[in-house]
């Protein structure tokens, strides 16, 4: 993709071994050329550097965070960072994506990306400034939490514009699924790069950068930038998002009965979620990431518990999951998470399925210490999550995820976990085709790497009892012709159908992908607001490299991306049989608005299919076949299934 070393990418590849305390910088032009920024490049360093059937949480793991080349620009929505590792949740690739402003201050330190290799001998931080690195000691802050350790370091650094992203207990002791935590409320939440953190005695990563980004036609990528900022600002979206945030959204979603309830055992259950009255009650002003336009998160500041940053599914994770729709239990369970760095949805899931094992007496009390385990009950459910993050008497098991606890429940309790490769499943059902594949297929176990937002969007149409008829009738027009545009059907706007949905998500999955290689917000493209498009991005990533990038070479990246991911999760022993959803999801009714829609196993699988072919992926395991590798420029991970036998017949 041109010569990056001067123009967007700034140079270098930053890696700290924490064993051997030494530093050491590579060009990033090594892999730029093929793999754009962000993920696109975290992806293969993975590939290339962890040797299949590692321990996640051993020395051998490392950990890369990934700023793409627009982070740090004038781009709306550019402060993004991609963290991958080896995930000690799904033990295959862990990949989250991070805003606020630490990756846009990684960029104006110098650094592209940082890979961190080994494990301290003791606590650790690194603080990074420009080309000065430093390993400095943290066993002063080792059990402090996220907001503390920040202060701390902050006042260490003799500077307030230090940024800092770090973990709390939950990754210092292990927890399987905990975060990393950036600001007051940003978190690169999935997966479990906090406990990677954790295993490797790092307690932060703190940066101060005073350089700017370079680009190659500055008043041509001013230009752009200014009508980028404008078509967002002028999106459909953008009124409701910068005015209110997720809370509509997220108040639409439950209140129309598409958001399960429980432990997945039911659509609604018979409450409506009062989150715009919260926030008439608590909220105090929005908030957002670096160079944002839209501010979509809400700050709050609750008497006896305290303040912070919220967004998207802080609301319905800990409430409608947990039957819960009391304020102050609510913020009191978001608040813990952000203190002890732990995800909000893992640690929703985890206890909603202890709470139905409770309730349908395959535990008791002796095996929840005691505890009575109850919906919406402040003592069963933060004295739990108390003991999961300190990794206490059973919350060591459920520390350690579903497939850990399942064999310390006994089988019985494996048919309600909801879960997919060990991950927690979201607060929206896989009932519905087009969550159900993304879920399933995705390569992280959920569906936020494939939202398809004109299937979403037709359900909240139809849930929202604000809009009037005739905008409703406007809106599934529009969907329909999206839909059809996408998938060559409309009938993949039918959110009980499967048809067009295979189609719909690898393309859905391509447009997430690029904004996470470049460094830019999903939501500035497919997800919410719908504003760019790979041309918008194709233009403004060739002016600010300075060579011709064209929407095809972007979609290219992309996809080739999404195979890298999947040949390292191949070589961790992912097949087809694991891309699929709990069991009782399959052929089963449950109760609520869309109690009668469930998925029918054999068409689920049909569908697979179409998704494995469509992406030149084998149909019986699910692995990409030589000659997709090699028409992608992957020839080298083509020789290595190879020399593992890995390569489909």
């Amino acid at each position: 993709m041109g010569n990056p070393m001067a123009n967007l990418y700034k140079t270098h590849i930053l890696r700290i071994d924490l064993t051997t305390r030494t530093i050491t910088r590579e060009p990033t032009f090594n892999y730029s050329e093929k793999f754009i920024g962000g993920r696109g490049i975290n992806a293969k360093i993975m590939f290339d550097e962890i040797k299949p059937q590692i321990d996640p949480l051993g020395v051998e793991n490392i950990i890369v965070f990934g700023a793409g080349p627009l982070t740090g620009t004038l781009c709306p929505g550019s402060s993004r960072v991609d963290v991958m590792s080896k995930s000690p949740v799904t033990g295959f690739l862990g990949d989250s994506n991070m805003g606020g402003n630490w990756p846009a201050e990684l960029k104006y330190a110098g650094y592209d990306h940082v890979v961190i290799h080994g494990k301290a001998d003791h606590p650790v931080y690194i603080a990074i400034e420009n080309e000065k690195v430093e390993i400095l000691d943290a066993s002063h802050l080792w059990g402090a939490d996220s907001y503390l350790t920040s202060q701390t370091i902050r006042r260490k650094q003799q500077d307030s514009d230090v940024k800092i992203v770090s973990i709390g207990k939950a990754g210092e002791k292990g927890v399987s699924y905990a975060s990393l935590i950036s600001n007051i409320g940003n978190a690169a939440g999935r997966n479990g790069m906090g406990a990677v953190l954790g295993s490797k005695n790092l307690k932060a990563i703190a940066v101060r950068g005073t350089r700017g980004v370079q680009v190659a036609n500055p008043e041509e990528f001013f230009k752009l930038c200014t009508k980028l900022h404008s078509m967002v600002r002028s999106a459909s979206g953008y009124d409701e998002y910068s005015k209110r945030g997720s809370l509509r959204s997220m108040t639409l979603n439950a209140n129309s009965g598409y958001t399960p309830a429980g432990n997945h055992q039911t659509f609604g259950w018979g409450q409506k979620a009062e989150f715009l009255d919260w926030w008439k009650r608590f909220g105090v002003k929005r908030a957002g990431c670096f160079g944002c336009p839209v501010q979509c998160a809400e700050t709050y500041t609750i008497p006896g518990i305290g303040s912070g940053v919220v967004s998207c599914q802080h609301y319905i994770e800990p409430t409608w999951k947990l039957k819960n729709n009391d304020v102050m239990l609510w913020w009191e369970f978001v608040w813990n998470c952000q203190l002890y760095g732990v995800d909000v949805i893992s640690i929703s899931g985890i206890l909603a399925w202890v709470i139905e094992l409770y309730e349908e007496g395959i535990i008791s009390k002796e095996d929840t210490d005691g505890l009575v385990m109850r919906w919406g009950d402040r003592d069963s459910i933060i004295k739990m999550m108390e003991k999961i993050i300190n990794r206490e008497g059973i919350g060591d098991i459920l520390a350690k995820g579903f497939k850990e606890a399942i064999k310390h429940f006994g089988r019985e309790s494996e048919h309600y976990a909801m879960h997919v490769k060990n991950s927690p499943l979201y607060a929206a059902s896989p009932r519905f085709p087009f969550v159900g594949l993304e879920t399933a297929l995705g390569p992280r176990g959920d569906y936020m790497r494939a939202f398809l937002p004109f299937a979403k969007g037709i359900i909240r149409v139809k849930g929202d009892s604000y809009m009037s008829m005739e905008e409703k009738e406007k809106l599934t027009k529009i969907y329909g012709e999206e839909a059809e545009k996408i998938t060559g059907t409309r009938k993949a706007l039918d959110i009980m159908g499967f048809e067009g949905k295979p189609k719909g998500i690898i393309y859905a999955e391509t447009m997430i992908s690029i904004p996470d290689m470049l460094g830019v917000c999903k939501h500035m493209g497919l997800v919410n607001f719908q504003a760019f498009n790979p041309d918008d991005f194709s233009k403004i990533y060739s002016a600010g490299l300075g060579k011709k990038v064209s929407p095809e070479d972007l979609i290219t990246a992309a996809i080739r991306n999404r195979n890298v991911e999947r040949a390292f999760e191949a070589r961790e022993g992912l097949t087809r049989a694991k891309d699929t959803l709990p069991e009782r999801e399959f052929n089963k009714e449950v109760g609520g608005a869309y109690g009668g829609v469930y998925l029918d196993q054999t068409e689920f699988e049909k569908a697979k299919d179409e998704y494995y072919a469509l992406r030149g992926w084998d149909i019986q395991t699910g692995i990409p076949t030589e000659k997709t590798l090699v028409d992608l420029g992957l020839e080298d991970i083509a020789e290595d299934f190879k020399k593992r036998n890995l390569l489909p017949e």
